[in-house]
């Protein structure tokens, strides 16, 4: 699995003697690994000992836990904002399909990216593509609503909402999104990962 030049992984709950644990999936190549923790996190990761042992990219759902390996993300980790495409936000008095909108970047990009010989995208469509992906969350940006004030008792330090945070990973994290336009082998999403999470009781 380590010589794998692409991994997917991803986790997804199990109700364990009347307790919530996890099923973290790894999947490279023709190997398909699945562990059972009670945590979610870097708790569960570090034990399995893959993710923090791989060098090349590892196809994620943007969860805190794989962000956290910053020696990993220098060397190309790739990050999918898989749920998108269903997060509307309201801005004024008319809302602001972030979804959708970037739904229709990525879309064209995708299409010629299947359609090209080498399977990824020249240089000159590929900045094509980062023009109207930086439009993207500039003018969403410019249309959210405010950051409402940090509710009583929550987690959260900032007060930001959920949006707030996807476009700060969408602009951060840009160059990954966009990996799937510049290198063959890697998929858009992280469905192979999720499929396997759902076989969990196969």
């Amino acid at each position: 699995m380590l010589q794998s030049p692409i991994m997917f992984v991803d986790e997804t709950g199990l109700s364990v003697g009347r307790k919530n644990h996890w099923i973290r999936v790894c999947c490279a190549g023709g190997i398909t690994l699945k562990r059972l923790h009670q945590k979610r996190g870097k708790e569960a990761i570090e034990p399995i000992h893959i993710i923090p042992s791989y060098g090349a990219i590892i196809v994620h759902d943007c969860r805190e836990s794989y962000l956290s390996y910053d020696h990993c993300s220098l060397r190309s980790w790739i990050v999918q904002c898989v749920f998108v495409t269903s997060v509307n936000i309201v801005g004024g008095s008319q809302p602001v399909c972030l979804g959708e909108k970037y739904e229709k970047t990525t879309a064209k990009a995708r299409h010629e990216v299947s359609q090209s010989d080498g399977k990824c995208l020249d240089s000159i469509v590929y900045k094509e593509l980062q023009k109207h992906y930086r439009n993207l969350w500039v003018r969403s940006e410019k249309e959210m609503p405010g950051i409402l004030p940090k509710a009583a008792g929550s987690r959260d330090k900032t007060g930001k909402s959920d949006v707030h945070n996807l476009l700060e990973r969408l602009r951060k994290y840009e160059s990954t999104v966009l990996l799937f336009a510049r290198n063959p082998q890697l998929a858009f999403t992280n469905n192979r990962s999720e499929r396997n999470c759902m076989a969990k009781s196969k």
